[in-house]
């Protein structure tokens, strides 16, 4: 019934596959997602009324969560449309589903997908704005040092350009350097 229904409007997407394997493993194991690709790659629709046959003996609200389920897939790649209700329509009617049910049913799926979708979005946002502050507190520790360094050379720089020019022109600091090297002349002489 899962292949019928993603199927059923001529292609399968992504999404539609990802969200319902990960259905089926949750619920049946890794055989009944094997099952499930293997019946999707075949090339032959299965018969909606021998599927259902052997469903109709299932008690009423195990239907009823089989069609919930079959909505859900129906609805999991954002474009429920007309072969979608088509194929679901024929499976409730085959597993004996009446319209009120069918109706009710195909609601809370999509409330279901609505609200699932809300998530993602608002998850998706919350994830951009994690990345933004990651981006801000990395920037700001390394431009921490940068900032520190360019404010020393601002306040230096005209020191290191006074001293080279005292030194260049036999200022008051090249006095001192050689006032510091006669003081240090006989210890020159022991080494």
């Amino acid at each position: 019934l899962f292949v019928l229904v993603l199927k059923a409007d001529g292609h399968v997407s992504e999404a539609e596959l990802q969200a319902v394997s990960r259905a089926l493993r949750d619920e049946h194991g890794e055989a009944a997602v094997k099952k499930l690709q293997e019946k999707l790659d075949a090339d032959a629709l299965p018969n909606t009324k021998d599927a259902c046959a052997a469903l109709v003996d299932m008690p009423p609200d195990d239907r009823e969560m089989l069609l919930h389920s079959l909505f859900i897939a129906g609805y999991s790649d954002n474009q429920y449309g007309l072969p979608e209700q088509k194929a679901l329509r024929e499976i409730a009617t085959e597993l004996e589903i009446d319209d009120a049910t069918y109706d009710r049913l195909q609601q809370e799926s999509l409330e279901e997908h609505n609200r699932r979708m809300r998530l993602v979005r608002s998850g998706t946002g919350l994830l951009a704005a994690g990345a933004i502050l990651a981006m801000f507190i990395v920037t700001a520790t390394f431009l921490k040092a940068v900032l520190f360094g360019l404010i020393l050379a601002y306040f230096f720089l005209p020191v290191a350009q006074r001293l080279s020019r005292s030194f260049i022109n036999n200022g008051l600091a090249a006095k001192c350097y050689s006032g510091l090297g006669l003081l240090f002349a006989p210890f020159r002489l022991i080494i």
